[in-house]
């Protein structure tokens, strides 16, 4: 799907980010219908992500638990072409990462028990259970690095709308453009990947999209 342009001419666009910013909700509607329109028509898969702040990045809450914990910065804050670009960033984040999830935490003996049984990713159930219910996470590291997508734009729209003060916003992405991006390994091998990868000096990239299949995929 190519980058498609706003249908209404009340719609402005951000110059320095590119948001589409509607003239109100139900210019937003239309423009959302007429996105989904194009998808359809270009046979995309399309995701959806909605977002209460529409100035914060499209960064995980582990993400932000480390810039605000380590830099102090605000989930809208990116990280400066400096930092970006020493290579000394993605290492720390990795290994903040796999402190975390292998040193700080690991699947209890339950889950180890249902993997065993049913074959389930004991490792993605235990960082799920922390991006859904984060009260019970630890106080400080705080978050996976899992991004939400949905295929149902209003599961989307709810969460943008959640909690909502200001203006939210909505993320689309057509899933057919980011090559082979779902998981087709346990967790527990891209941590190790991660490791290796960090070993070795290299850059590595931590995974977003989840999508492990099980017998009641649909």
């Amino acid at each position: 799907m190519k980058n498609p342009l706003p249908t209404l001419a009340t719609t402005k666009i951000d110059p320095a980010n590119g948001d589409w910013i509607p003239d109100s909700f139900t210019d937003f509607l239309t423009e959302l219908d007429a996105i989904k329109k194009t998808i359809a028509e270009s046979r995309s898969l399309p995701l959806f992500r909605g977002q209460r702040r529409r100035e914060w990045r499209l960064d995980s809450t582990f993400a932000r638990s480390v810039k605000s914990l380590l830099f102090g910065m605000k989930p809208e804050e990116g990280y400066s072409t400096r930092l970006v670009h020493s290579g000394d960033l993605n290492a720390a984040l990795s290994s903040l990462l796999l402190l975390k999830y292998g040193t700080l935490l690991e699947p209890s003996a339950e889950l180890r028990r249902v993997e065993a049984e049913h074959g389930v990713d004991a490792w993605f159930e235990l960082m799920k259970r922390y991006q859904q219910y984060p009260d019970e996470d630890t106080p400080v590291l705080r978050g996976t690095n899992f991004l939400d997508w949905s295929q149902s734009s209003d599961v989307a729209l709810y969460f943008a709308n959640e909690e909502r003060e200001e203006q939210g916003s909505l993320f689309i992405c057509d899933a057919t453009a980011t090559g082979k991006t779902l998981q087709c390994v346990p967790v527990i091998e891209i941590l190790r990947k991660i490791r290796e990868q960090l070993i070795l000096g290299r850059a590595n990239g931590a995974p977003l999209l989840f999508s492990p299949r099980t017998a009641n995929s649909e």
